[in-house]
């Protein structure tokens, strides 16, 4: 929601820092997307920082979701239906 806008946002300012398990800082970035380091499987922090003047906008990106796009090791197989009844009796696939 906040990626890659910088003049458009409503929003002045954003900062992102991720940190491994033990704290140590791993990288950091701001409005717009970036390459993380190689990052083995884990707990991380990601903490962002968000500024606006008005606490209202703050409050309404309060619980605001988080994408994180990455390639998988191993290819993920699904079975295609043609429709929804198809799936439930699972029938044929399409």
């Amino acid at each position: 929601m906040l990626n890659n806008l910088l003049y458009e946002s409503e929003y002045e300012s954003q900062l992102w820092m991720l940190f491994d398990a033990n704290k140590r800082f791993l990288a950091t970035g701001d409005v717009f997307t970036h390459s993380l380091p190689k990052i083995s499987s884990g707990s991380y922090v990601l903490r962002l920082q968000v500024r606006h003047d008005s606490l209202d906008m703050l409050n309404k990106i309060e619980k605001m979701l988080l994408q994180l796009e990455f390639k998988l090791k191993d290819e993920v197989k699904l079975d295609i239906y043609s429709d929804i009844n198809a799936a439930r009796t699972e029938k044929s696939t399409a």
